[in-house]
Parts: C-alpha cells; structure tokens; sequence
C-alpha cells in the first residue's frame, strides 16, 4: 500500500510540473531558429505495459520561424506508470498549429507492480514510434526485447510490443 500511495505522490508532482512548465512556454513572436535547451514533451497515458503513466522530457528545441513552420526536438525523457518506467532518447518533429507530430526514440523499460502484458521485474530495450495527429492527442507504438535472460529461460514475453494513447504536448 505505501508504494501505491508513493505513485500516486510522484504522478501527481509530475502532472503539476508539466503543466506549470507549458503554462509560460507559449509564445507567438519567433524570431529566430537557434536551438535551445527547453521542455519540449509531456503528457499523461494509458497503455500496456505501463498502465496510467505519466511523461517528461527537454532537450535541444529548435522553433520554427513561423506558425506553419517545424519545430524540432533531440530529448531526454522519462515515463512513470502504475507497471513500470520507461527512459527514453530520440527526435521529435511538430509542425502547424494544430499540434502534428511525429517522434522516434530508443527506450529502456523497467517494468514492475502488474505490468500489462509483460514480464514483472524485468529490464527491456527498445524502440518507439510516437504520432499526435492534431491537438496533442495521439499515442505511440513500441517494440522490446527483454535483457538478462538466464540460458533456459522462458520464452514467454521476451519480445513485446508496448503501446500507449493518451494526451501529450
């Protein structure tokens, strides 16, 4: 029960952070298109095998010079869920107003409590697609292999597909 409640505290801290640091990051005036260190993802999803899950990440952002313009992200990001946690490194393109976007990124996931559809206890590596088609909506699709398998080991969820959909900006 202590680390139900120890979740609960950490996804909430997460959520406020995220919302705090999108709340001034707004701005219509770009005038140029150097790159930046800068907050550059977030969001809150529901998926396998992380359940409900929480995510942040920043790196190098480079805004477009205009409203129509791409905007481009190389960052760091960490996911928390009720079945495990997730690191992730990749490349993130967004472009117009309406929120499009298309990242890749390279994972390790540790997955514990009740994971969906995975091995509990386990560190897997690999690989994801991220798609918000319009307004931060959208989800991403993954696939990983498990590490630190004994020889003999059970065949059974060494190789998963994860996914995820929710709200990300």
């Amino acid at each position: 029960m202590r680390y139900a409640r120890g979740s609960v505290g950490v996804f909430v801290t997460m959520l406020a952070l995220c919302a705090g640091s999108r709340a001034g990051a707004q701005s219509s005036d770009r005038t140029d298109a150097h790159w930046k260190l800068d907050r550059c993802l977030g969001g809150i999803t529901f998926g396998a095998p992380q359940k409900l899950a929480v995510a942040f990440g920043g790196g190098f952002v480079r805004e477009g010079m205009s409203e129509h313009s791409s905007d481009y992200c190389a960052f760091g990001a960490a996911k928390l869920g009720l079945g495990g946690a997730r690191g992730s490194i990749g490349f993130a393109q967004s472009k117009g107003p309406n929120g499009l976007g298309l990242a890749l990124s390279a994972d390790v996931l540790r997955t514990f409590g009740a994971p969906l559809g995975a091995t509990r206890m386990r560190t897997y590596a690999g690989t994801s697609l991220h798609v918000w088609p319009v307004f931060g909506l959208g989800g991403d699709i993954g696939y990983f292999v498990r590490l630190g398998d004994a020889r003999g080991a059970s065949t059974l969820k060494r190789h998963i597909v994860t996914w995820s959909v929710g709200f990300g900006f």
